[in-house]
């Protein structure tokens, strides 16, 4: 039994793909027992990359990318709270409702991010 185990751990040890790890998720805030997705950030942030992608200096565009996916996780953050506190208030809201505050949520994006004007409001 013992010598099983034995062999078992230098197989591991030494076979290729074991030990060579690759990041295929990353968590970039929990919220209560709720987490945010790095890919959730970037899905929201795409369409104002391309704009900062037309950048030409390096520094500029990597602190611009930097701010707004920055800016859009506070709001995500923000997002889930509320989700969480009206939940907790046992709060409902209906689709209406839903889709109004939604509507306004990217009126105030497309003025605090001009890069958005564009692309936000036409996926509206």
């Amino acid at each position: 039994m013992r010598m099983t185990k034995l062999w078992l751990a230098v197989f591991l040890l030494l076979h290729p793909s074991i030990g060579h790890a690759r990041v295929v998720e990353k968590i970039v805030a929990l919220v209560g027992s709720d987490i945010i997705l790095q890919s959730e950030v970037e899905e929201r942030a795409a369409p104002m990359m391309a704009d900062i992608a037309a950048i030409s200096n390096p520094g500029q565009r990597a602190a611009r990318a930097s701010a707004l996916r920055r800016q859009i996780l506070e709001r995500m953050v923000d997002e889930q709270l509320l989700l969480q506190e009206a939940s907790d208030l046992k709060v409902s809201v209906s689709s209406e409702e839903s889709t109004a505050r939604l509507n306004r949520s990217r009126r105030t994006t497309t003025s605090t991010i001009p890069s958005c004007a564009r692309n936000c409001t036409s996926r509206a």
